[in-house]
Parts: structure tokens; sequence; C-alpha cells
């Protein structure tokens, strides 16, 4: 049995004992809060180093409890944090090889010992965030949320560029057609670029895609009208832009009114994707 059935085994056996040991569920009679008699202790006796090593664990944790169940249909919510807050009450009190299974699945980086006063102290900071949100650093967290997330664009811009430019170019010079095609199937199935197999391709809904940046902008129009022209009904022409292309659409609404739809799927800032389906 994987770490993550153990989870899944452990959380419904405390549902049961708690459900044993408090009888039947209390009938709602207003905005009433429930909590436990027991005081939490005000100064666990934890550090900041420890606090973090929990929270290191439980983002470890959300991830492999995301892939596990991301192989199921559907949308997916969860609360990694909760789940490890009650295990970690479950964890305290286990022994043996089941604490030992349930330090691995749940990730947590200590002992019960050490574990419960990081925890204690990581739930009185959340509170204290949640309570005064305006004695934090948000902006400057958004600073460097803004700072991560440019570097991730240079840093993907620039493996890109040798894709195209370098890895691709040379990959068509070595390989023949049919183990190109085949090299597209396979980075197709993990997700990888943007090739669409022909067999997954559905007939009168193909899409053209055409990329418009490197190509001089008195030459797009007419490459534009020559994809379009060759479309069925039902088909589409996605085109990537480096600017808004109205203009386009006005030639549209001009020339082909009423056989045509017009989506935006990404504006700006700075590449523009738009969808023109024939219908």
């Amino acid at each position: 049995m994987n770490g993550i059935m153990r989870i899944w085994l452990a959380l419904m056996a405390a549902a049961l004992l708690l459900s044993a040991c408090t009888g039947p569920a209390p009938v709602s009679t207003g905005n009433t809060e429930l909590k436990s008699n027991l005081p939490q202790q005000a100064d666990p006796k934890s550090n900041p180093a420890d606090v973090q090593a929990v929270v290191n664990g439980n983002t470890d944790f959300a991830v492999s409890l995301y892939q596990h169940l991301a192989t199921q249909d559907g949308n997916l919510f969860f609360s990694p944090y909760s789940i490890s807050s009650a295990l970690a009450m479950t964890y305290a009190r286990a022994r043996g090889q089941t604490q030992a299974q349930m330090r691995e699945a749940l990730h947590f980086p200590f002992n019960p010992d050490r574990l419960s006063p990081a925890f204690n102290l990581l739930g009185i900071n959340l509170n204290k965030l949640a309570q005064n949100p305006q004695d934090h650093g948000f902006p400057e967290f958004k600073v460097r949320i803004l700072e991560l997330g440019e570097y991730l664009t240079r840093e993907l811009e620039s493996h890109i560029f040798k894709e195209d430019n370098i890895l691709y170019q040379i990959a068509l010079q070595v390989l023949s057609p049919e183990e190109w095609e085949k090299v597209k199937k396979e980075c197709d199935k993990i997700g990888y670029c943007c090739f669409t197999p022909e067999d997954q391709q559905k007939e009168g809904n193909e899409m053209v895609e055409l990329d418009l940046r490197s190509i001089m902008p008195f030459e797009r129009h007419d490459l534009i009208f020559q994809k379009w022209d060759s479309l069925k009904s039902g088909e589409t022409l996605q085109i990537t832009n480096d600017h808004d292309p109205k203009p386009l659409r006005y030639q549209f609404d001009a020339e082909y009114k009423n056989q045509f739809t017009w989506e935006y799927v990404q504006k700006g800032p700075k590449d523009w994707i738009v969808r023109i389906k024939r219908t």
C-alpha cells in the first residue's frame, strides 16, 4: 500500500473515531463557532527554522498529493495544510511503523515532539496574518512575485529561442519526415510543444496556426488570406501577432461578413493571439 492510500485510510479512520466519540452531528442553529475547550499554547517552544521546514514539507506533500489525484477526471480542490494539520494530531499518537509511514507520506520533517510546536507556531502566525494583513509586507511580496515572473519569462524565451533556431533546425536536417512525425506525436502525448497529431485531429475542426511576428508587416495580410482561403467550413485560423490585429478584423467584417467568428485567446501585453473560425 503506497503512502497516499495510507493517508486516506487514516482520514477515514479519524472520521469514524470522531463520529463514534461525538455521536450524531448537531443540528445547526445559526452562526455558532465550534472549537476545542482546551486552550492553545500561546508560546510554543519552536523557532522560525522549524516552521519553515514544516512549510517546505507541506509543499512537497501538496505536490505529491496533487500528482496522485490529478490522474482522475474532473475539477480538483483540496487544502494540503488542513489535511496535514488534522493528521499531525493522529501522527502524534502513532507508534512504530505507522508513525514512520505517516511521516514519509505526509512529508513531516520531525518526530511528533518537535513537529507539534512547529505546527502550533505556524498556526499562530497564520492567524495573526489573517487578523492583521495590514501589518505585513504584501507590496514587497508582490514585487518579488513580479521579479520571479520576469525571470521565468526571460528563461523561457531563451529556451524557446534555442529550440526553434538550433534544436529543431538540426532535427529537421537529420530526421526523416516519418521520424519527425513520430517525434511530434510523442511530444504531444506528454503535453510538450504545440504539435497536434493527425490521429487526434477532428474532421471539420482543424486549426491552422500562423505566427506573424517574424514576418515583414507588408507580407502578413496576403499570407493570412492565403491560409484563410484554404480553410473549410468549421476550420480555424489561429494567428499570433505582435500587436492587436484590429485592422484585420475590419477587413474581415468588410469582405467576409457573417462568414467567420473572431475570438481573442490572448490580448497582449506583448503578443496577441486570435482564432478566426470559418462558419
